[in-house]
C-alpha cells in the first residue's frame, strides 16, 4: 500500500515537471508563434488579394486572354493548395 502511494507521487511529481517544461518551452515560443502567425496572416491576404484580381480582370474582360487566365487560376491554385499544406503540415495535421 505504501509503495503505491510512493508510485502515484512519483507519478504526479512527473506530471507536474512535465507540465511545467512544456508551458516552459510554450513561453519560450511565444513570439516565434506571434511573428509565424502574423506572416501567415500576410500571406493569406495577398493570396486573397490576387483572387480578388483574377475575378475583376476575368469579369471585365471575358473574352480576352482565355487561356492565360487559365493558366493564372491553375496557378494561384496550386500556391493556395502549397499554403494549406503548410499550415497543416506547421499545426501538426
Amino acid at each position: 500500500m505504501i509503495e503505491l502511494r510512493l508510485d502515484k507521487q512519483k507519478l504526479r511529481l512527473q506530471l507536474a515537471q512535465d507540465l511545467e517544461k512544456i508551458d516552459a518551452r510554450i513561453r519560450k515560443n511565444a513570439d516565434k508563434m506571434h511573428q509565424l502567425k502574423l506572416a501567415y496572416k500576410c500571406s493569406f491576404r495577398v493570396l486573397k488579394c490576387i483572387k480578388e484580381h483574377l475575378d475583376e480582370y476575368e469579369k471585365k474582360f471575358p473574352y480576352d486572354n482565355a487561356q492565360r487566365i487559365v493558366a493564372l487560376r491553375q496557378q494561384y491554385h496550386e500556391v493556395l493548395t502549397a499554403h494549406c499544406q503548410a499550415s497543416l503540415n506547421f499545426i501538426g495535421g
